[in-house]
Order: structure tokens, then C-alpha cells, then sequence
């Protein structure tokens, strides 16, 4: 697990794990995470899938610093408040110095999200 930034302290706690086929995330939607219609606040979905990405482009880079070129979210259902979060990213291609990966984010075990990320990978210090 990596430390989280100011900013996620601030939304979170999110909890991150990394494995060798990816990383993931789990965090539980409350009360100052949802939106005027009572379900989670796009904005916290979107932060959450740059989360679990970005963990997963610094897990996989051999130290080297990464950097987001594009991440792309598609919202594809509401998550209430209390719903589990779960977050689960793969790479879904690297290159000497560009990952491309992808992510879902799931809530009660229903699909909210889908995002897909493209980081560059810069030169190790």
C-alpha cells in the first residue's frame, strides 16, 4: 500500500493493495461523497479511478516516476451511501515509456464505473 496523498487523506481513507496482475482499491461511500440525488458524487468516482490507476502505473514502472496523459471515465451506474467500493486495475499494454491500463469500479458488487489510463513512464532517478 502507498501512502496517500493530502488529497485523498482528505476524501478517503482509501485502502490499496497491489498484487501481480494489478492493483485495487477499497473505500466506503458516505455521507459528504454523494451528489444532490443522494448517490456518489461523480467527481469521488473519478478520483477514485485515477487513484487506483495511478497506484497501478507506480507499482509497474521499476521505480521510474509516471505521469497521466489521458484517463477516461465511463459512468455506468449509482453507488448509494454506506455501498462498499471496490477498485480493480490491470495494464492492459506497456511500452519502453507508456502504460496504458484500465479500471472498474464497483459498489455492492454492481458496476459503476469503467476508466481506462495512459501514463508515461520517465527516466528512473
Amino acid at each position: 500500500m502507498s501512502s496517500q496523498s493530502a488529497f485523498e487523506s482528505h476524501v478517503g481513507p482509501i485502502s490499496y493493495t497491489r498484487s501481480d496482475d494489478g492493483a485495487s482499491l477499497s473505500f466506503t461511500i458516505d455521507e459528504h461523497h454523494l451528489n444532490g440525488d443522494g448517490y456518489i458524487h461523480g467527481g469521488m468516482m473519478m478520483t477514485l479511478a485515477s487513484g487506483v490507476l495511478g497506484e497501478l502505473a507506480r507499482a509497474t514502472a521499476d521505480g521510474a516516476p509516471t505521469a497521466p496523459l489521458s484517463v477516461n471515465c465511463d459512468f455506468v451506474g449509482p453507488g448509494p451511501k454506506g455501498a462498499s467500493v471496490i477498485g480493480t486495475a490491470t495494464i492492459t499494454r506497456r511500452t519502453r515509456t507508456v502504460l496504458f491500463t484500465s479500471a472498474e469500479l464497483r459498489a455492492n458488487d454492481k458496476l459503476m464505473m469503467t476508466a481506462t489510463g495512459v501514463y508515461r513512464i520517465g527516466d528512473p532517478s
